[in-house]
């Protein structure tokens, strides 16, 4: 038996030599003092002796103890007493292996306190010898020796072994797992007296130990636990521990931190290898469906490059910002070609898999819920642009090296406002002293506190969802609506949106299943404002030292069209006023844009034997959308087309105009229909072949259309009093203003009819050994109108293969710091559909030239 004292020698000295001291003085007074005042001198020493001992005994207890840890060990206990007190502990090696790990709080504890929580409850006690504490037995306990168990685990609802399960002896490191065949063996230090049981999907147990040696354990699942761990391809779940692709998942709790209407906002930063491109391509600056989102960056360049939504295990056609986020439940990536190559040709981009809500059986609840939030304006500082001065700067040295060109010419094109300072200086319409000065004034102003007045707003959001769920085993339904209305931060922008979604499961007998979905989405716009677009390249593009309101309060009038000059001529001569100035953008502004969707999904399921079912379903999908944008006669819009298509009569003084097009307001209408239908029949094989394989599998073909008609219309001459328009000869040539060239009306009408076709069959296959080896294969093939007439080019086969091994469950690798170590290899071929190109040469016609052609 080993023993260890934690203690030094210059402790020993430190009361030793007190004591030597008192001893030599009592020598000294025995052979100098008379017996009478030697017994006196005696006593004294004694008290002082034992007065001394008590002190130093009392100055240890008095020590005070500073530690709080958790689950933390005896001798690690010891250690940190030995550090503030200065005792010293002596204890037997195998005696403290018996030690339960303790919890210590203690903040200006005594040392007897931290001590009787150290030892309750533990096989031993302590004794205080001096500044040493000896770890002794208790009187009357047994110290029990290591002992050998061994057991069973098996699954509580079919009785099947489960691999792979932890079994762990509660306070200890020690710990083991089942094999193939659920079985396990174990060392159980003496004085253990429970176990602990967990493998992911099932509940965990604490089992106690008792004097048993042999052990059957069944454990429960938990449906919690099983969600957590299984991912949608659209087509099939898997459970995740056994997918070799790679995905990534988003659950309804951490979508709740962010709140914002739109679902793409709150997917921002939730997942890795997902970005979201805001190409700010309507007024407001809020993203839409076009270069939305990417997933591990572009994978092509002509072709789409939008991931595939899917909703529900169908494609998604719409927009992903009108899905309501409340009644989203989880959102799949599915990133690389072994995830997202059973979606063949519209895979290459990745897929986005969302499931909606479902009830739960015998969880009946309704929930109410509203928000209202209110958000900052942009940071305009945080755009790296440059400063007024410098943007001065720039514009000098590109009038003196001749980089811009001089507007004095037949077009008279238009320039700056700083440009214009330099050129006047250049002709020598002002003098130095003066150009100095202008140049001094524009210096002074930066745009950003006007445009941050006059064009944003703080962003306002509020929303109300009602749902209701709930059900028995035989059905389980969930229903819910919601309203929102936002007003984003562009001054002259409002979002309405309406949704109901309805998900309904019914188990018709032991062997049939149906399901059957909807949701319709109501959501209308009004695009008024300017937003961030002024920020980029334009026609309403703001300068560094541009002002929306001059020093009187009135709106500053920018030359767009052609220079300041020019538009001075242009109107003495009757051209309606050219000028732009930003607030008369924002309030002659009306666009609307009303959208409405409706979408029906229903499946049958039919089990045929255990662990194989056939499954039909299918979805009608359709969406309306209706543009409605009304430039007034005010509108710098409405100027700026009627006065380009004018021109001055031939000969004619005073000049006498000719107008190309009819006077009074324009209005653009614009109409998108879709409509989409799927059938879609599959086998699906989910079963465990003995205690080591284990298959999981999906077949099908499917049948798709998407029909999408589309038109355009303008009007000419529009009183939206009267509901009525001018007509416009579309074949008379006009001249235009200035420059006096010939051209003919744009054609206000266009339409579009597109049908896109496609036959699909797929399959998906698992193959799992002992729980720790996993091989998948995936294949499609893509039969489709889109690629033209030979079926060399339609019939395209994609497919993937993978490979896992979990090196976290062999026994070689049973570390403590791992917990989960898996080896994934894919590799796999994905498509994409160009609708621009074709594999045969295609002649156009065009009322255009060709740049290059001619």
């Amino acid at each position: 038996m080993k023993f260890y004292a934690l203690f030094k020698r210059r402790h020993i000295a430190r009361v030793a030599q007190p004591i030597l001291r008192i001893m030599d003085s009592v020598s000294w007074l025995i052979h100098n003092t008379d017996k009478r005042k030697l017994i006196m001198r005696i006593n004294l020493t004694v008290i002082l002796l034992t007065a001394s001992l008590l002190q130093v005994s009392a100055g240890g207890f008095a020590q005070k103890i500073n530690l709080t840890q958790n689950n933390i060990s005896l001798t690690q206990v010891f250690k940190e007493i030995r550090k503030q007190s200065g005792y010293d502990f002596v204890y037997a090696t195998p005696q403290i292996k018996l030690a339960r790990k303790v919890d210590i709080f203690a903040r200006n504890a005594s040392l007897a306190d931290v001590l009787e929580k150290c030892f309750l409850n533990q096989p031993f006690t302590y004794e205080i010898q001096n500044k040493t504490i000896v770890i002794k037995e208790r009187s009357g306990v047994i110290v029990a020796p290591d002992r050998k168990i061994q057991g069973t685990v098996l699954d509580k609802k079919n009785g099947s072994a489960i691999p792979g399960v932890v079994v762990l002896v509660k306070g200890t490191k020690v710990a083991t797992q089942t094999d193939a065949q659920g079985k396990f063996t174990l060392n159980v230090p003496g004085g253990a007296e429970t176990l602990i049981v967990r493998f992911l999907g099932f509940k965990t147990q604490e089992i106690a130990l008792a004097n048993f040696v042999s052990f059957t354990i069944r454990m429960e699942e938990d449906p919690q636990l099983l969600e957590q761990v299984v991912v949608s391809t659209g087509y099939q779940t898997i459970a995740k521990d056994r997918a070799t692709g790679s995905f990534s998942q988003i659950k309804q709790e951490d979508m709740e931190r962010k709140l914002t209407l739109n679902l793409v906002d709150k997917l921002e930063g939730m997942a890795s290898g997902l970005l979201l491109t805001s190409n700010l391509p309507n007024s407001s600056g809020r993203p839409t469906k076009n270069s939305l989102l990417s997933i591990r960056g572009r994978s092509t360049i002509s072709a789409t490059q939008d991931p595939l939504i899917v909703v529900d295990g169908f494609a998604f056609e719409s927009d992903l910002a009108l899905l309501n986020p409340d009644d989203i439940a989880t959102v799949d990536f599915l990133k690389d070609a072994a995830a997202a190559s059973i979606w063949g040709v519209r895979a290459s981009n990745g897929v986005v898999v969302i499931q909606t809500k479902k009830g739960k059986a015998n969880q009946a609840q309704i929930s109410f819920s509203t928000n209202f939030t209110i958000g900052g304006k942009p940071d305009l500082g945080y755009r790296p642009v440059a400063s007024s001065a410098d943007y001065l700067d720039f514009e000098a040295e590109g009038v003196n090296k001749l980089l811009i060109p001089d507007p004095k010419g037949k077009n008279l094109p238009a320039i700056s406002s700083g440009a214009d300072i330099f050129f006047r200086f250049k002709r020598g319409e002002i003098s130095a002293t003066e150009r100095d000065a202008l140049v001094q004034q524009l210096s002074g102003y930066d745009y950003k506190t006007q445009y941050s007045k006059y064009l944003l707003q703080k962003q306002q959001i509020q929303q109300y969802n009602l749902s209701a769920s709930g059900g028995n085993e035989s059905a389980r339904y969930f229903v819910s609506g919601s309203y929102s209305k936002e007003l984003p931060v562009s001054k002259g922008d409002q979002t309405e949106r309406f949704t109901l979604n309805s998900n309904n499961d019914f188990q018709l007998s032991k062997r049939l299943a149906a399901s059957a979905g909807l949701m319709l989405i109501m959501n209308n716009s009004k695009n008024n404002g300017l937003g961030l677009t002024p920020l980029q390249p334009g026609i309403s593009t703001i300068l560094p030292y541009d002002r929306i309101v001059g020093d009187d309060g009135k709106p500053v009038q920018y030359a767009r069209a052609f220079n300041a000059a020019g538009l001075d001529v242009l109107e003495k001569q009757g051209y309606f006023p050219w000028r732009y100035n930003y607030l008369s953008a924002l309030s002659d502004a009306d666009n609307t844009v009303r959208y409405s969707q409706f979408r029906v999904n229903g499946s049958l399921q039919y089990k045929i034997i255990e662990g194989l079912s056939a499954q039909a379903s299918g979805l009608y999908e359709r969406s309306f959308q209706r543009s409605r944008n009304y430039y007034s006669p005010e509108s710098y819009t409405t100027r700026n087309t009627i006065n380009t298509a004018t021109s001055i009569l031939a000969g004619s003084n005073p000049a006498k105009l000719v107008y190309g097009l009819p006077l009074g307001g324009i209005l653009d209408q614009g109409n998108i229909d879709m409509e989409q239908y799927n059938v879609r029949g599959q086998l699906v094989l989910n079963k465990k072949f003995g205690s080591d394989h284990r298959v999981d599998a999906v077949a099908g073909i499917e049948m798709r259309q998407v029909w999408t008609a589309g038109s355009t219309n303008r009007l000419y001459g529009y009183d939206d009093q009267t509901l009525s328009s001018l007509p416009v000869n579309y074949a008379t040539q006009y001249s235009m203003a200035v420059t006096g060239n010939k051209t003919t009306p744009t054609l206000p009408n266009t339409l579009t009819d597109v049908r896109d076709r496609f036959l699909s069959w797929y399959t998906n296959a698992n193959y799992t050994f002992k729980e720790r080896y996993v091989i998948s294969g995936s294949a499609r093939l893509d039969d489709s109108n889109l690629f033209g007439a030979s079926e060399e080019y339609r019939a395209t086969p994609l497919w993937s293969l993978g490979g896992m091994w979990k090196l976290g469950q062999e026994d070689f690798l049973q570390l403590p710091f791992v917990d989960r170590l898996n080896l994934r290899v894919t590799y796999g071929v994905n498509g994409n559909v160009d609708k621009t190109t074709s594999p045969f040469l295609i002649a156009t016609v065009s009322s255009s030239p060709d740049f290059y052609n001619g």
